[in-house]
């Protein structure tokens, strides 16, 4: 009976280390997903700021005036829309590629 019950904890030992190991790849994963997407929107918001701000420099003056106009936040908005559609993209790009590796099998 030691004996069963000495191979069963190695199994289930053995079961829930890979278990483990595959829960915590997939998380660095999605963590680093989740990192890189937040810089891309980092950048994007403060070039689309530098932007703005190096067209009000060079502008004439009715130009900046009608920059009054433009939100405060349209630089955070611009760059949360595109890292929304270029998650997306990488989402249908995954769910293709799946798609054909389901059908080539």
């Amino acid at each position: 009976m030691a004996l069963f019950a000495g191979w069963l904890l190695t199994l289930i030992t053995q079961v829930l280390t890979a278990l483990g190991v595959s829960f915590s790849r997939k998380l660095a994963i999605g963590a680093a997903a989740v990192a890189a997407m937040l810089i891309c929107l980092g950048v994007f918001v403060t070039a689309i700021g530098g932007l703005l701000n190096g067209i009000a420099a060079g502008a004439p003056e009715w130009i900046v005036q009608g920059m009054c106009f433009i939100p405060s936040n349209a630089p955070a908005c611009l760059g949360a829309y595109f890292s929304a559609r270029v998650a997306r993209f990488v989402y249908d790009f995954h769910m293709d590629a799946i798609k054909t590796l389901a059908e080539i099998n």
